[in-house]
């Protein structure tokens, strides 16, 4: 049977873009061939910290970085979670339904590992198959390992010792329909200064005794 998935879903940008999204209640996205899930708006799963370490990314002076939450809703079979099975084996019945175009994508990808290029067409390859995607399927979520964690939490032994480690859980919303508009607000801004503080922070180790 199926059932109802809700999302908290954090989006990190720029303060006029988020300006922009929270008057017209509608998100807007660039196509491009090495978004992580392929095309799509993408949000951070209950998590505004990692919404806002990408929003921090790259301001200039006198920018603010803002996150924005919303609400994320449909059914069960319009949810594609990689990272359980039932996800990846409907994926995999996906990815056997549109065989010979995997198989064109897959000798690109070879290509880019001989030229030295293999996770770049890694990410590249898993775009592309996630655009062959029927329209049904309206929200894909997957974990991703957060490459640079945290001092806090890298280093602090007692983390380790658990294998307690950050990830990123990322959503692609492929169609808006599912965001509700009228839970469109901001959660939080900060400024690049406050960056540096953010950090700084962040720096800090925890001792457990």
């Amino acid at each position: 049977m199926g059932f109802a998935v809700d999302i908290n879903g954090f989006h990190g940008t720029k303060e006029d873009y988020a300006r922009s999204i929270c008057e017209s209640k509608t998100f807007t996205y660039k196509n491009r061939d090495n978004h992580w899930l392929g095309q799509g708006i993408y949000f951070f799963r209950d998590d505004p910290e990692q919404a806002m370490k990408w929003a921090l990314k790259g301001l200039k002076h006198g920018d603010k970085g803002v996150v924005i939450r919303t609400k994320i809703s449909s059914d069960f079979s319009s949810f594609l979670d990689l990272n359980t099975q039932t996800g990846i084996e409907r994926f995999q019945q996906h990815v056997e339904e549109v065989d010979s175009v995997v198989s064109k994508i897959e000798s690109l990808q070879v290509k880019a590992t001989i030229d030295g290029k293999q996770n770049n067409a890694n990410h590249r390859m898993r775009c592309a198959v996630m655009d062959l995607l029927p329209p049904q399927i309206k929200i894909v979520q997957q974990y991703f390992e957060i490459e640079n964690p945290p001092k806090k939490i890298s280093e602090n032994e007692f983390l380790r010792k658990m294998n307690i480690k950050p990830y990123s859980v990322q959503i692609c919303v492929r169609d808006k329909e599912v965001i509700d508009q009228e839970s469109i607000v901001i959660h939080e801004k900060k400024s690049r200064e406050q960056k540096r503080k953010f950090h700084k922070t962040s720096s800090k180790k925890i001792n457990y005794k």
